[in-house]
């Protein structure tokens, strides 16, 4: 998994590469959007119980793991500080 910032993010396995766009915010401050991300993309697997032992995803589920990483370092930069979102915004569009 790569961050690219405004760009999105990467994702590759053996078999797949995927790429998502960033979720569009009113950038306020960096600090933290990266560790949002690696939070987010570590508890998606195991908030949709796709946790395997090889830690492998399908196409899709790491596609979808890349995007709500994604919208979590959106929500972080959208606001001051490192102040990454709780589960609950998780649905929340930050662009709004």
């Amino acid at each position: 998994m790569i961050t690219l910032g405004p760009r999105g993010a990467f994702g590759a396995q053996a078999d797949s590469q995927v790429t998502v766009d960033a979720v569009p915010v009113d950038l306020v401050d960096t600090i933290g959007a990266g560790d949002a991300f690696g939070a987010a993309l570590l508890a998606w697997p195991y908030e949709q119980g796709a946790l395997e032992v090889d830690l492998r995803l399908g196409q899709a589920d790491l596609e979808s793991a890349l995007a709500y990483a994604c919208l979590a370092a959106a929500i972080t930069c959208s606001r001051p500080g490192a102040d990454p979102p709780w589960k609950g915004e998780m649905a929340a569009d930050p662009s709004t």
